[in-house]
């Protein structure tokens, strides 16, 4: 039997994009969006899918605290799109060790998947149940061959597995779509994550804020980052600013959100913002 990742010693455990990041002393536990995630679990495979902000990593992190299953965490990041790279972090993930031997070859298209079967093998002997979460995987959309292997990998996993796909962009995979229509997955997207109005009251508590959770709620549509920088001081409608705060989301919307969202989204999103006050006051 291996070692599973919770009976490592602490400085022996992968660090960085191989654990599920810290929880923010912000975060709301979302019961019911947890509860939709243990009854997806048997089902192979299960997608969050939202643009930046809406909470994927952390609802993730506290689910697989929640699970019986042995966890294997990847972060992707832009290197991730080449597949040898893709292989390797995987392998990593898979066997728990940042440092994993890489693929002794990739001179056949068949080499990697080779790599990754044997590696996906080892891991499945176990005796639990083993949980794959492979976060920001829109990074993989750069690159068809990293995406192929992707979905080689989902669909040749053995029975045990079970792999969360987690990202600004679905997986350009036809075998996803096929199975996205025909509700053989189950999927989240930003309709899901957005904030309810009990959560967006609980917060208001949390926050021991005087402002009005209908209001909160109108105003920012429920996305999560903007609810918690409303309640936190960081844009305005619920207290003193913060120039800090308010600095700090104006860099937020411009590197994580507006590259990544629809061009029709964005009203929506920049009617959140502080970027609408400022837009104006610029035209006075």
């Amino acid at each position: 039997m291996k070692v599973s990742d919770c009976d490592r010693p602490i400085s022996s455990r992968p660090v960085g994009r191989y654990r599920p990041p810290r929880a923010r002393r912000s975060a709301l536990r979302r019961s019911a969006l947890l509860a939709r995630l243990h009854q997806a679990m048997g089902g192979g495979i299960t997608v969050l899918h939202a643009p930046a902000g809406y909470g994927k990593t952390s609802l993730l992190a506290d689910f697989v605290g929640d699970v019986d299953y042995s966890t294997r965490w990847l972060t992707l990041d832009s290197a991730s799109c080449v597949p040898e790279v893709f292989a390797s972090q995987l392998a990593a993930a898979l066997l728990g060790e940042e440092n994993a031997s890489p693929p002794s070859s990739v001179g056949r298209a068949g080499d990697l998947r080779a790599y990754l079967g044997a590696l996906v093998a080892q891991a499945a002997d176990s005796d639990e149940p083993i949980l794959l979460v492979i976060d920001n995987v829109h990074e993989l959309n750069e690159d068809v061959d990293a995406l192929d292997l992707l979905g080689w990998l989902t669909e040749s996993l053995p029975d045990g597995f079970e792999v969360i796909l987690s990202g600004r962009a679905l997986p350009d995979l036809v075998s996803l779509d096929a199975c996205l229509v025909t509700g053989d997955i189950t999927l989240l997207d930003a309709a899901d994550l957005a904030f309810t109005l009990d959560e967006v009251e609980s917060l208001c508590k949390q926050h021991d804020s005087g402002a009005d959770a209908r209001a909160v709620l109108s105003g920012t549509h429920g996305w999560p980052i903007a609810v918690i920088a409303t309640l936190s001081g960081a844009l305005a409608g619920a207290g003193p600013r913060s120039p800090i705060q308010s600095a700090a989301w104006e860099r937020f919307l411009t590197g994580q959100v507006w590259g990544s969202v629809p061009e029709p989204l964005r009203p929506v999103l920049l009617a959140a913002s502080e970027l609408t006050h400022l837009q104006n006051s610029n035209r006075s």
